[in-house]
């Protein structure tokens, strides 16, 4: 498996989604991907997200990375809408699960709910020096993801990898 990159901003969540859906997309007649409110596209096609809030326990097995950004993929005069506004990272001990920003009408602001949309495995932080680097390189769809992405894949989908990069806790 090629390495993810790592994200665009120096801390953020750097995520392909998948990159057969994104590229898939990208080639419809009337395919749309959009990146904003603190997301961009990275050189590779994915996407990166920036740090909003990092809430660790100290043992780093526990906590919440909470990222901003927002990445709308559409197409087929609106039958295919998939958005993934403010993701965030829990980290559960064992295991991790991604979840979003429940999506709202175009123009609204979101109510803050927020669906689980991939569980994810991990070795934990690796130390870079003036950050902790998180990597999942096992991110599986839950039914809430599959969903999402209008049942076009599984629950138990592999998806790609995704990076986390956040500065180091204050000592």
């Amino acid at each position: 498996m090629p390495d993810t990159p790592l994200p665009s901003q120096p801390h953020g969540l750097a995520w392909g989604i998948k990159k057969s859906f994104v590229d898939y997309v990208g080639s419809i007649a009337d395919g749309s991907i959009t990146a904003r409110s603190g997301a961009l596209t990275t050189d590779d096609g994915g996407f990166s997200f920036g740090v909003h809030r990092v809430d660790l326990a100290e043992d780093l097995a526990t906590g919440t990375l909470a990222f901003t950004g927002d990445v709308i993929l559409s197409g087929h005069d609106g039958m295919m809408h998939v958005r993934l506004l403010d993701p965030a990272i829990d980290l559960l001990g064992s295991h991790a699960q991604l979840t979003v920003a429940a999506d709202t009408v175009e123009g609204t602001e979101p109510d803050q709910a927020r669906i689980v949309i991939a569980r994810m495995y991990a070795g934990g932080f690796a130390d870079q020096g003036d950050a902790l680097e998180w990597r999942a390189s096992t991110v599986l769809l839950t039914d809430e993801g599959a969903t999402l992405f209008g049942k076009q894949y599984p629950s138990g989908q592999m998806m790609d990898e995704l990076v986390a990069r956040v500065a180091k806790p204050a000592a």
